[in-house]
């Protein structure tokens, strides 16, 4: 019985066909991979260049800082400080005892406010998290219960000078940040202090020395957009580090990246071993990166209204395919994880420097009233006894709103439009906190006296 014959059998001429095709293929994919896997010249980022300042210990209040952390003992019982702030029934006596035995940290503190600069150690992607930066939140805590204490007390001297300490504090910690994370805890220690001399103000009984010291503190803020750029290209040199790191070998085991960049690790390695540099490449995906951290720096000026940050297209079904296997696909999918982060930030940048200026603009009315008996009919009042300036709606630019009948100052908001200081919820709960509450609203509302009942 004779068996059927293959179809190479039948058809040999086919073999050497297929065989020539088939390497034709490979060296095609070859040479393809070869091209795709060269990377690109490293990135002319002299601009993103982050300079240190080198000021003599004298004038550096960053060790004072971190003794005063070291110098807060704990409270107790441990949910003491937490408890108070969100309004539990507390002990007053061992809260107002915690407090007394802190006063030497909150010594540290002001004498470290009394200095010019607040310059961390040079960090590197071994300790990127600052946990020495992250124990100032801590101390926070404490001075922001010490200053409430003080104005449920009637003492406004030194609830003022709590205010103070915090609003220094937090301009001395964000001014020259050397990671987003510490510009970030700045701003909120710094928003913490704002918010203490808005409360200060609104008590009907606060002298006006005190708010004047206040008021002083406020305006000597600089302008945060300054420490937003540096904190870009901070954000921008760790990226970098990280890179390099990967290209020169194993990425050291204690460095966890943050935001965007804490994905790192995870992505550019398998088992251990890196990726094909067909994958990732280095200096390609910093030229991307330092395109983007460009973008964000040139908009930070700017009110939101004429923020013009690039967006990518929505790309097609055979694009979504394609950038998976295209060079560098790894490198354009960090960058991917990296946008919604910073894009987030130009938007929180606005938030804050909306809730400096109302703070100036509350507490320049409740000096008004203190000096003339009654809230002043225009903004223009307070020019220039008060304020050099009418501050802007980082908004959409144009002066910050006022309604004197309704004793409201307000910001349009991320809408941009003007619902006459509506407080009309959007999004989120009734239970929300306070700031939240507020820009989630059509728009972002300040009261110019406390709430009833608060």
């Amino acid at each position: 019985m004779s068996h059927p014959k293959s179809f190479f059998t039948r058809h040999p001429a086919v073999v050497p066909v297929l065989l020539g095709l088939a390497i034709v293929i490979v060296s095609a994919l070859a040479l393809v991979y070869a091209i795709g896997s060269r990377d690109a010249l490293p990135p002319a980022d002299g601009d993103l260049a982050l300079e240190r300042l080198e000021i003599p210990d004298e004038a550096n209040a960053y060790n004072d800082f971190i003794a005063a952390a070291e110098a807060c003992a704990p409270p107790t019982p441990a949910n003491l400080l937490s408890d108070y702030l969100y309004g539990r029934p507390v002990d007053t006596n061992a809260l107002k005892a915690f407090i007394v035995s802190n006063d030497a940290s909150y010594a540290l503190l002001r004498q470290g406010t009394a200095r010019a600069f607040c310059i961390v150690p040079c960090v590197g992607i071994d300790d990127i998290r600052q946990p020495c930066v992250g124990n100032w939140l801590e101390l926070l805590r404490v001075i922001k219960v010490k200053g409430e204490l003080a104005r449920g007390e009637g003492d406004y001297a030194a609830a003022a000078e709590t205010s103070v300490a915090l609003i220094r504090f937090g301009v001395l910690v964000q001014e020259h940040p050397e990671t987003l994370i510490q510009f970030l805890i700045g701003r909120a220690i710094l928003e913490t202090g704002l918010t203490a001399g808005v409360k200060l103000a609104q008590e009907p009984d606060a002298p006006a020395e005190a708010l004047r010291t206040v008021a002083e503190a406020m305006a000597q803020v600089p302008p945060l957009t300054n420490s937003f750029i540096r904190a870009m290209k901070a954000e921008y040199r760790l990226g970098s580090l990280g890179l390099d790191a990967y290209a020169a070998g194993p990425v050291p085991s204690p460095s966890r990246m943050y935001l965007w960049q804490e994905s790192l690790e995870k992505v550019v390695r398998i088992g251990g071993r890196p990726l094909l540099r067909y994958c990732i490449q280095p200096n390609r995906t910093k030229r991307l990166y330092a395109d983007h951290i460009r973008d964000f720096i040139s908009n930070a000026p700017r009110s939101y209204a004429d923020m013009t940050l690039t967006s990518s297209p929505t790309p097609s079904r055979l694009n979504r395919v394609l950038r998976y296997i295209r060079p560098n696909s790894v490198g354009e999918m960090l960058l991917q994880l990296m946008d919604p982060v910073l894009d987030d930030q130009l938007g929180k940048l606005c938030v804050s420097r909306s809730d400096l200026a109302a703070a100036r603009l509350v507490v320049a009315l409740q000096l008004h009233r203190r000096e003339h008996g009654t809230f002043p009919d225009r903004l223009d009042a307070l020019v220039p006894g008060e304020l050099e300036a009418v501050p802007l709606d980082p908004f959409d630019g144009k002066p910050f709103r006022y309604d004197a009948r309704r004793g409201i100052v307000y910001s349009v908001g991320k809408n941009l439009v003007d619902d006459g200081g509506s407080s009309l919820r959007l999004e989120g709960s009734a239970s929300d906190p306070e700031p939240r509450r507020r820009w989630n609203a059509e728009d972002a509302v300040y009261r110019i006296e406390a709430a009833s009942g608060k």
